[in-house]
């Protein structure tokens, strides 16, 4: 009886810290302000295009998230002429 009890409370204990890594995964950062401007410019530029809106979130996201990390903002939409 009593190791049945320790097993459900282990598997509560669990549940409960599945449910508190979901959540914050899903409320996680936003972004930086770099990241944002980044995407945003990106993400205009090739849809004026002609791509289709996840193409050209797969595309922005890669570059910015690169932009985010390294730093080379400036060089980076210079390249893409933005």
């Amino acid at each position: 009886m009593a190791g049945k009890i320790n097993v459900a409370i282990l598997l509560m204990c669990f549940m409960i810290l599945a449910v508190a890594v979901q959540l914050s995964q899903a409320h996680g950062d936003e972004g930086t302000d770099v990241y944002k401007v980044c995407f945003m410019k990106c993400f205009d530029f090739w849809k004026a295009t002609g791509l289709g809106n996840n193409h050209c979130e797969m595309k922005c996201d890669q570059l910015c998230s690169n932009v985010e990390k390294y730093g080379h903002y400036d060089e980076i939409l210079k390249s893409l002429k933005i």
